[in-house]
Formats: structure tokens, sequence, C-alpha cells
């Protein structure tokens, strides 16, 4: 019963929030009436609000048919008029809601991973380099990235070589610069947990009994430290990954990547059903990303957390 009572009120958000920008534009942004007119009039809340219910109505009414998951894709505009064609969503975001995919999986598994190792070491380092984590982890990913961007174009002016590519074009892809803005505030958030559980382990009586045997390190942080570390990175995990999800955004915007949002961004005032699939497509890219990541998660216990 929990279960579907969240379903049920995630269904709700998901209908509302993309009825939103819609009903902004609609009470705030609409151009005058009359052409050449100075003065505007904003259509009654109680008018907007109805149209937006009826885009809902429209939505749920035309899921059983497929209504819903077709969209008209602008093929040319002209001044007066624009060309377009009736397209099936699921064909048109596979390709988008791929690489998407495969953005966050890379970059979720090399944060996970280095973020674990980073963490037992940082536990043990100096406060210098306690204190250069710690900058870092107050760098927004959006300042990241243009500060990469600057540093890969600085380069390139200096010595003429390119070592990634900025932004997307038809003819090159950016992978680099993507992947390192997305594998930044998790890595960094990890570390931290990572770092912070290991001093906490470090200081039980158990290890120091190990040491006192004569244990290797590497089997005491394998044995003990990563056993006892592991379930406080599972048990935020679903806060990592969502926070990537959020950072999709910008990354996609800022390196011109043709992703989900990308996608999303392009029909969100014009197209109520596509915005709702856009939507469900992220809920199910997250599924999908969270559910691998326990999986790295149950290797990594097998691997080296093993009696």
């Amino acid at each position: 019963m929990k279960h579907i009572a969240s379903f049920f009120i995630l269904a709700v958000s998901i209908l509302v929030l993309a009825g939103l920008p819609g009903l902004l534009d609609a009470l705030f942004f609409k151009p005058p009436h009359a052409p050449g007119s100075l003065s505007r009039h904003n259509p009654p809340v109680w008018k907007v609000l109805q149209t937006q219910a009826r885009d809902v109505y429209d939505y749920l009414a035309g899921v059983p048919s497929g209504k819903s998951f077709i969209y008209k894709k602008k093929i040319s505009e002209t001044m007066n008029s624009q060309v377009v064609e009736p397209k099936n969503f699921f064909q048109e975001i596979l390709p988008s809601f791929i690489d998407s995919a495969l953005y966050l999986t890379i970059a979720g598994v090399f944060s996970l991973l280095f973020g674990v190792w980073a963490g037992m070491r940082l536990a043990t380092a100096g406060e210098s380099v306690k204190n250069f984590f710690s900058f870092f982890n107050t760098v927004p990913d959006f300042i990241l990235a243009l500060l990469l961007q600057l540093a890969v174009v600085a380069i390139y002016k200096a010595t003429g070589i390119l070592i990634a590519e900025v932004a997307s074009t038809s003819l090159d892809t950016a992978i680099v610069l993507p992947l390192l803005t997305l594998f930044h505030l998790p890595f960094l958030y990890i570390v931290q947990m990572v770092s912070h559980q290991t001093n906490r382990v470090l200081r039980e009586d158990y290890i120091l009994t190990a040491k006192s045997k004569g244990l290797k390190k590497g089997y005491i942080y394998a044995q003990h430290v990563l056993r006892n570390v592991l379930p406080f990175i599972k048990g935020d995990l679903f806060k990592i990954y969502s926070m990537m999800i959020g950072n999709l955004f910008i990354v996609e915007r800022l390196f011109n990547l043709q992703g989900i949002t990308d996608f999303l961004i392009d029909h969100v005032i014009e197209d109520y059903n596509t915005v709702v699939n856009c939507f469900w497509c992220l809920v199910l890219l997250f599924l999908l990303i969270y559910g691998f990541m326990l999986l790295v998660m149950k290797g990594l216990e097998r691997g080296f957390a093993h009696e």
C-alpha cells in the first residue's frame, strides 16, 4: 500500500510539474493580443487552470490508445507557418535516452570506485589535502564546467593541441568534460563520507586488535574498514544519483549534448504530453542507474568485504 501511495504521489507531481511552464507562460509571458498593441490583458487564472486541467485529462485519456505518445515534430518553419510531422515519442527519445544513460553510468561508476578509494586514503592524509578536497566541494558544477571549457581553450591557444571537445557539434561529441562535470559532485560527496566513516572505524577496538596481530593494512581495510563503510554508501546511493539527475540538466545544456533534458527543454512549453513523457523517462533513467549501482555495490561487497 505504501508503494502504491508513493507511485500515485509521483504521478500526480509529474502531471502538475509538466503543466507549470505552460501555466507561467500563459499568465506572464504571452505577447499582447492585438498586433502592435502596447497593452496586454492576461487571461483569468481560472481559465488558464482550466486549460491545464484539460491537458491532464487529454493525456490520461490518450494513454490507452497511445495518442499521448505521439507528438508533432517541427520539420521546417517560416515567419507565418511551420511544417510539423507526427512522430512516435519512444522512437524519437531512444537515442537521447541511451546517451544520457551512458554518461550517467560511466560517471556514476567512476565516482563510486574512485570515491571509495580516495575517501579511505583521505582519512589518514594531512590537513592540506583535506582542505583541498573541502575547497573543491564548494565549487558548483556549472562553474566547474565553465572552468574546464576555459582551460581547454587556453591550452589550445597556447599549444595548438585540443585535449577535449568543449561542446558537441554535428561533427564531434564532447565526452571528457561532461563526464568530469557529472563525476565531480558525487565523487567529492562519496570521498567526504567515506573519509569520515573510515576515521570512525579506525578508532574501533577490533581494528586495534587486528593491528596488534600483525595483519596487513590491505587486509584490515578490505575486511574491516570497507565492510563497515559500504553500508553507509549504499544508504546514500538514492541521494547521490538523484543529485546526478539534477546535474544532467546543466551538463547537457552547457555542453550541447543531445540527451533527455535537451529534448525536454525543446518542448517544455509547447507540448504538454511530451514534457510528461520526458519526466517519466527521467524517472526510468534514475531507476535503471540506481539499480545498476546497487549491483556494483553488491560486487564490491562480494569482491572485497568477504570472509
